[in-house]
């Protein structure tokens, strides 16, 4: 998906921008296309009196659902979201600007799962690893696993879209997956089992580090792929890593617990409930109970995953 970005300064630009870079791998476009993409601007504009329905509170953000769309604020820093026309507006501080990245990315992070979602692409809670033709969602919460799975099986040749976060589009040929954001997010333990993501590794903030894959696993990156197999994954403290399948029903339920789409209208969200019913109706869903060979063996996941009973049919049909 394309954005443009439009700053009140060169200087301001340059830093919003390598920001945006570094958190989302969305395509910035040089000029403005009312046509096409979202439009960013920042300006040295007050915050204005919002009224509205306060639908999210949380430290270091707010939500205000209003009748334009939604204003969302943090600490100094807002930006007003006009859904229909793609464009959010607003004031950057100073002090935000100095914030580590994972600090800045809750703001940017909302503002571009809202405004895409009028665009037809909805934010889901997932990673996303590709081999041989073959594309699977690692859909999961925080804990559940999904950055270390996606590290394991980059390590072992397959291509990774993301770790933690995904967009889904209707196609011709079915829903499509698309990479989102950009840096994985570790768990300074996940350093111990793969030392060289200490390479990319940004600040750390609240013990969790984003970290810089592409440098890591050069030509490893995937922009986009056709779902055929997702997985939920579970730590099971085994040895050995195996897969319950599931059927289309249980697979639906587990996608929606996922979806990013609570703050949103209740059109947008029908569209985005249609789109994760025709996921699980054209993937297979699968428990991934990952055990100790996540770290020990990863090659042996790999082949369960690739040769697993069930999931080899995908490949064939792939």
């Amino acid at each position: 998906m394309e954005y443009s970005l439009v700053c009140v300064s060169p200087s301001r630009q340059a830093a919003v921008a390598r920001m945006l870079e570094r958190l989302f791998s969305l395509t910035p476009l040089s000029q403005p296309r009312p046509d096409r993409g979202i439009e960013i601007v920042i300006h040295d504009s007050p915050e204005d009196l919002v009224s509205g329905e306060v639908v999210f509170d949380a430290p270091g953000l707010c939500a205000i659902r209003t009748v334009d769309g939604y204003h969302l604020r943090s600490g100094a820093s807002f930006l007003a979201l006009d859904l229909r026309s793609g464009r959010a507006a607003g004031s950057l501080s100073g002090a935000f600007m100095d914030l580590p990245l994972e600090e800045q990315r809750g703001l940017f992070l909302f503002a571009f799962l809202l405004l895409l979602s009028e665009r037809g692409l909805y934010g889901l809670h997932a990673g996303g690893v590709w081999r041989d033709g073959c594309g699977f969602l690692l859909v999961g919460g925080s804990g559940s696993g999904k950055t270390t799975l996606t590290c394991a099986l980059t390590r072992c040749g397959w291509q990774y879209l993301s770790d933690d976060t995904v967009l889904l589009k209707r196609a011709p040929s079915g829903v499509k997956a698309l990479a989102f954001g950009r840096p994985f997010h570790c768990a300074s333990a996940t350093f111990r089992h793969f030392p060289e993501l200490a390479r990319g590794a940004h600040s750390p903030v609240c013990g969790k580090h984003l970290v810089d894959v592409g440098p890591v696993y050069p030509g490893r990156f995937r922009s986009r792929f056709r779902p055929r197999v997702i997985l939920f994954p579970e730590i099971a403290g085994t040895r050995s890593s195996r897969l319950i399948p599931l059927d289309s029903s249980a697979t639906l339920l587990g996608l929606l617990g996922r979806g990013a789409g609570l703050l949103h209208n209740r059109d947008s969200m029908a569209a985005q409930v249609a789109i994760l019913g025709n996921l699980a109706k054209s993937a297979r869903g699968f428990r991934l109970l990952h055990g100790d060979d996540v770290h020990s063996d990863p090659l042996s996941l790999s082949v369960l995953l690739r040769k697993g009973d069930h999931i080899d049919a995908m490949y064939s049909a792939a």
